[in-house]
């Protein structure tokens, strides 16, 4: 959530946000301080400018998670509808995802829809940042 915040707050106009990860250095010094006491992180401006940082700390965060955000069983549920369905060039409704959502636990399903509505979010600002929907798949 802390990294969400500042990405949305700061760095929704980068061009090329999410493309690069900054300083391994910096990440292994923000990752620890994570690690330590994620409460008593600050990520302004003034500490850590680069926002590829953050993004880096987030990309790591989810792809280090010990279990999957899209649980197996409801993996087999996509694959299977768009086994029935293929997906055309018109976007998934609203409703269908919500109701593919709803089949995840409690704390995989907040997460991925923080990080979707974040993902929403960065891709409106494509003009800017030139990370369309398919730059961030």
């Amino acid at each position: 959530q802390k990294c969400v915040g500042q990405i949305e707050h700061r760095g929704l106009r980068v061009v090329g946000l999410y493309r690069l990860c900054g300083s391994a250095a910096v990440k292994k010094e923000l990752r620890d301080a994570f690690e330590r006491d994620s409460a008593a992180v600050c990520l302004s401006e003034d500490l850590y400018p680069d926002i590829n940082v953050i993004t880096g700390i987030l990309k790591d965060y989810l792809r280090e998670l010990p279990t999957p955000l899209i649980t197996q069983p409801l993996y087999q549920v996509v694959l299977e509808a768009m086994a029935r369905d293929p997906p055309n060039r018109a976007p998934p409704t609203t409703e269908g995802t919500r109701g593919l959502l709803s089949c995840l636990p409690d704390v995989e399903r907040a997460t991925l829809t923080l990080l979707l509505d974040h993902l929403r979010l960065v891709s409106s600002f494509h003009a800017y940042n030139r990370m369309t929907p398919q730059n961030l798949a």
